[in-house]
């Protein structure tokens, strides 16, 4: 599998003064689930100056939702079942922040379900391309392959996303019209052609030297 943080090293605490016998347990738990992250979530990476997978929107399908659910549930359940004891004074805080995140998490994606009454598929492809776009991190002709990439990816993208919603979702006020959000869909996908043509069309020149 590629390495989906690219060959970055994460940082690590230095070993504390009180070193506990299960700080490196705990700091392993939690890289595992940031590198888990980054991988279902590309979009999140090139955020996070990440780039390895620039080329892929990621699949925002509700299987992959709820699986990262049942993940972030047997991540929680690995990091409760560490003793506080066995931790330093900085782990433990350490050790504090991740329930609180991992807890927040999970009531987002089980109890708020946000996900499963509005679509946020225009808002994460814009933020794919924009990210592309406005960070220098790379000359442009490098920058525009992916770019191509998460373009060409964005029908099967906006299908994927299609898959959360509920069945017979009650209408409220995060619902609006569906034909409104098809309609907007489809004049993004038009959009994106464009851009799609011209991104090769400045590739093109850029790599001929203009």
């Amino acid at each position: 599998m590629t390495d989906p943080l690219g060959g970055i090293v994460l940082p690590r605490p230095a070993a504390a003064v009180d070193a506990g016998p299960l700080d490196e347990r705990l700091y392993d738990l939690v890289e595992a689930r940031f590198r888990r992250l980054v991988q279902a979530e590309p979009i999140t990476a090139s955020f996070l100056g990440i780039h390895a997978q620039d080329g892929h929107l990621g699949d925002p399908s509700r299987d992959t939702v709820l699986g990262e659910l049942a993940a972030d549930r047997e991540h929680l359940a690995a990091i409760e079942a560490l003793d506080p004891a066995g931790l330093s004074a900085s782990a433990r805080f350490e050790w504090d922040l991740e329930i609180h995140n991992v807890r927040r998490a999970i009531f987002d994606v089980d109890v708020a379900r946000r996900w499963e009454r509005r679509s946020f598929a225009l808002d994460a492809l814009g933020d794919a391309l924009f990210l592309l776009f406005a960070r220098d991190y790379a000359p442009l002709p490098d920058r525009l392959v992916p770019l191509t990439e998460r373009l060409e990816a964005a029908p099967a993208f906006l299908a994927a996303h299609r898959t959360r919603e509920r069945e017979r979702a009650t209408p409220n006020v995060e619902s609006p019209d569906r034909r409104h959000f098809a309609r907007q869909g489809n004049e993004l996908l038009r959009d994106l052609l464009k851009v799609l043509e011209l991104a090769r069309q400045a590739s093109k020149l850029v790599g001929a030297g203009f």
